[in-house]
């Protein structure tokens, strides 16, 4: 008497199940390569891989079935489906409900709501542009953040202002701005632009008496917009062509003043709509 032989253990990890497919198609074709002669040899040794590829089989290549006993399974799958009907067939299914129309008013009979005032929006800004000062001035070990507003002053009536005549001494002299000179249109420390523009601003100016490096941050929130100026020591700032043809009208910018002591009470500026 033969002793029955055990199968080898499979080699090699399981194929997927595209793998088994792809190697029955080849065998079928008779185009089978080594990697699906490994496929075969390694369901040939696995209980689970030739049971998919029998699957596989008897799902593409089914056993022909009499039309009565396929009909006599329909029915008995149609009275399961379908326990209450004694007549074993298949109730219409009802019609889907429709769905409750909600009518919405046409968009001319609407009333119009006024909606808040840009104004609003510029305090909402500045009010937060105040918080982040104080946060930074936090950070930063200042006791307290204090903003002063420059009053614009020519530099010839500042230095005026300090001259003390001596008692016994000549008057002290006046500058020629005072005396019918002309005064400069662009006062040393101006904070400009604000308010309502007609045309975009060239420049930026601001107060820099110690002439500390300072750079600028132009921005809007509606619609986004954002530009950072080179770093300088003076106390104006050119804006470029290309900046200044971003800047719409109607739209609130604004600004500030940035430096190492942190960020300055931002100012704003409109363009007038033409």
């Amino acid at each position: 008497m033969t002793e029955p032989k055990i199968p080898p253990r499979p080699t090699g990890p399981h194929p997927t199940a595209e793998q088994l497919y792809l190697a029955v198609a080849a065998e079928r074709s008779g185009a089978c390569s080594p990697a699906d002669e490994e496929v075969f040899a390694h369901a040939a040794s696995c209980a689970d891989c030739s049971a998919e590829i029998a699957h596989l089989e008897a799902f593409e290549q089914p056993e022909p079935v009499a039309p009565a006993t396929l009909d006599t399974a329909w029915q008995r799958f149609r009275h399961r489906a379908n326990p209450e009907s004694g007549s074993g067939r298949v109730q219409a299914p009802s019609p889907p409900r429709q769905a409750t129309i909600v009518p919405f008013p046409k968009p001319s009979s609407r009333q119009p709501v006024a909606g808040p005032s840009p104004w609003r929006y510029t305090g909402w800004a500045a009010a937060a542009m105040l918080v982040v000062g104080l946060s930074l001035g936090f950070f930063l070990g200042t006791s307290s953040v204090q903003t002063i507003t420059p009053i614009p002053v020519a530099p010839n009536e500042k230095a005026a202002s300090h001259t003390v005549a001596p008692p016994d001494g000549p008057a002290p002299a006046i500058p020629d701005t005072q005396r019918g000179g002309t005064i400069p249109s662009v006062a040393s420390g101006e904070v400009a632009p604000t308010g309502r523009l007609d045309r975009a601003p060239t420049e930026i100016r601001f107060a820099n008496p110690d002439h500390e490096p300072k750079r600028v941050l132009l921005f809007a929130t509606e619609p986004p917009y954002q530009w950072q100026s080179p770093e300088t020591t003076a106390e104006r700032i050119e804006i470029p062509a290309a900046e200044r043809a971003k800047l719409k009208a109607g739209v609130d910018y604004f600004w500030s003043v940035l430096d190492a002591e942190g960020e300055s009470a931002a100012q704003t500026f409109r363009l007038r709509k033409r």
